[in-house]
């Protein structure tokens, strides 16, 4: 049931916002729908009186044509109160709509009208009304809404202000020429009163020209206000906004070797009231963006966005700057060459927070760059073509702090370093080549060697974190029966302060098929760690071991299909140094599954572990669990 607006203009759900109705949570997913400033109004109807009673209704209905319907609706609910809520928990509710359609010359018209009220004590309790108005260039719509403070049903009204009191709303668009379009709104909302806020009131008005002729820019004008009066506290924001799309005409983007451009760019510029932010009521606003997209070819896309949002401050007269936020995003895909592929991504924004009276500023900054390069040697020579190798490199800089004027960090430095001269800054890098070779059916060496490097610097103090790890995969397929896997790995890691952490680990995986239905895999992997902690030194050697036995029958006696699973799987972990370690772990699992007919299925499943610690014998244990499900569907 909800309506968002953001400054006065309806969002759309699933688009500008998605709300998590099971907890009541709304998230905003389009660039640029919303910043720090913008006034997010909801309206929706909530449940009233607790999760317990009883809830009795009955509807008649009578439409004898298309052009007339009539309903009426009672309720009865007796209902648990709510801790919260203050109204009657036990109430009765009849109510009667209807809807009235005709039609005068060219105009279509339709009304729909609504009462309710409480039948024993005679008293009506909410009405409405809503009119339509349309042509092929008219549109006109109004709705009224009224609620007494006595209305009761299943899901009251919120709005803004509160629980609704009334409502009134005027709409209208007119196409006054095939590409010149005018619109306007006009809305008053009154909440219920309170002991605190009397009662709130607010009143929003909005205008818009549109122009949009073939091979001419799109152009739309809009001026929107919006002014709350709520407990003797005045709260108003107006602004005027410009808006800009173009699609450049395909001849000439022909004639500039290019596959198509489109511009669009919007500037605000507005003033608000009632607001504190950073010790001023009174701000100016100036909202700005441009987005460019250049398609070079189908595989070579292009583009750029910038964004600026600035607030200042005129309380005092003057004009001081309060915040500013700016975001750069560039993104390049050439694709055109079959041999080379490449993605380029920058993504930079700077947030500032200007001090009143001071030339200090508080800056957060957070950059991040991507090159990405993907070879086929395979486009040059058929000789090569077993190769492809990959080449990623990243960088993310996040950093914060006090600078002065004209300092600190800028979102138009597309390639990020620490040099940011901020209080706090951290820098992430990192790199990986991937190489993928195949030289033939059957046989698949994947390689990968990766590189991080993480420092963070917090005034003249810094440190730096770096690994890197290195991998090589063989995996083989022996005729149709055995696969096997070889994998070996190694990783090391400096913490900086003569922390290092570096480990060596071999493993081996067989797939091999006895038959059609029986199965079985076998894994075995050793791994040897050193983690040095300045003059503490561990090392750990740990041996996994694991034998996986699957039959599989259908149409076997009487069931329909039988899956019998068998697994054994050791574990010995020996450790010297600073934590001195000597255990193993046998554990047994069987699992039977059984699909009796098409909607009835019985799963056993279990578990029997032994757990022996060659140190501490105390600590040793054994476990067995069982698990039965039966499932049936009708």
């Amino acid at each position: 049931s909800e309506v968002v607006r953001l400054d006065n203009r309806v969002a759309s759900a699933g688009n500008d916002y998605v709300l998590d109705y099971t907890v009541g949570s709304l998230v905003f997913v389009r660039e640029g729908v919303v910043n720090a400033d913008t006034r997010i109004e909801i309206e929706y109807e909530y449940l009233t009186g607790g999760e317990n009673g009883d809830v009795h209704a009955a509807a008649l209905s009578w439409g004898p044509s298309d052009n007339l319907f009539i309903q009426g609706d009672w309720l009865q609910a007796d209902q648990e109160q709510a801790p919260d809520d203050t109204t009657e928990a036990n109430y009765r509710l009849l109510s009667v709509h209807g809807e009235v359609r005709g039609k005068l010359k060219d105009f279509d018209l339709r009304l729909v009208p609504g009462i309710a009220g409480d039948p024993e004590d005679n008293k009506l309790l909410a009405s409405s009304l809503e009119g339509f108005v349309s042509s092929s260039r008219v549109r006109v719509q109004s709705r009224y809404r009224d609620y007494s403070s006595k209305y009761n049903n299943l899901y009251r009204p919120r709005s803004p202000v509160g629980d609704l009191r009334r409502s009134m709303e005027v709409s209208t668009t007119v196409d006054a020429l095939d590409y010149l379009r005018l619109s306007g709104g006009w809305r008053n909302i009154r909440g219920q009163s309170d002991a605190f806020s009397g009662r709130p009131e607010e009143r929003s008005e909005n205008a818009a020209l549109l122009f949009h002729r073939q091979h001419w820019p799109g152009w739309q004008l809009l001026y929107s206000s919006t002014k709350t009066d709520a407990g003797g506290t005045d709260a108003r924001k107006y602004y005027f906004e410009n808006r800009l799309e173009y699609q450049v005409p395909s001849r000439w983007v022909r004639a500039a070797r290019l596959e198509g451009i489109k511009i669009d760019a919007f500037l605000r510029n507005g003033r608000q009231k009632g607001r504190r932010t950073l010790g001023s009521d009174q701000q100016t606003f100036r909202h700005g963006q441009v987005r460019l997209n250049a398609a070079v070819s189908e595989r070579f896309q292009n583009s750029f966005f910038y964004r600026r949002n600035d607030l200042y401050d005129v309380s005092g007269g003057g004009s001081d700057p309060v915040t500013r936020s700016e975001r750069v995003v560039i993104d390049v895909a050439h694709e055109q060459w079959r041999t080379l592929q490449m993605n380029v991504k920058v993504e930079n924004n700077v947030a500032s927070s200007f001090h009143r009276n001071s030339p200090l500023r508080n800056i957060n900054t957070n950059k991040y760059s991507q090159l990405s390069l993907r070879l086929s040697p395979g486009q040059i020579s058929d000789v090569l073509s077993p190769l492809f190798f990959e080449l990623n490199g990243t960088r993310a800089v996040y950093g914060w702090g006090v600078s002065g004027a004209g300092g600190g960090s800028s979102v138009w430095k597309l390639l990020p370093g620490s040099e940011e001269a901020l209080t706090h800054a951290q820098t992430n890098d990192t790199y990986y080549l991937k190489n993928e070779f195949r030289p033939a059916a059957g046989y698949f060496l994947h390689s990968l060697i990766e590189w991080n490097r993480q420092k963070s610097e917090t005034g003249a103090s810094a440190s730096e974190n770096n690994h890197w790890r290195w991998s090589e995969k063989l995996e083989l397929k022996l005729g149709f029966k055995t696969r096997l896997n070889l994998q070996y790995r190694q990783f090391y890691q400096d913490r900086d302060y003569d922390r290092t952490d570096r480990y060596f680990e071999p493993s081996t995986w067989v797939e091999y098929r006895w038959t059609p239905d029986l199965q079985c895999v076998a894994n075995l992997l050793y791994r040897k760690r050193y983690a040095d902690d300045a003059l503490v030194k561990n090392v750990t050697d740990n041996w996994e071991t694991r034998y996986d036995l699957t039959w599989r029958k259908t149409k076997f006696l009487l069931i329909r299909r039988l899956e019998v699973r068998q697994s054994l799987a050791a574990n010995r972990t020996d450790s010297e140094g600073n934590r001195r370690e000597s255990s193993y772990q046998i554990t047994s699992s069987s699992a039977i599954d059984l699909y009796l007919l098409h909607s009835t299925i019985i799963r056993l499943h279990m578990d029997l572990t032994r757990y022996v610690d060659r140190i501490y014998p105390q600590y040793d244990y054994s476990s067995l669990s069982v698990n039965l499900k039966a499932s049936l569907r009708f």
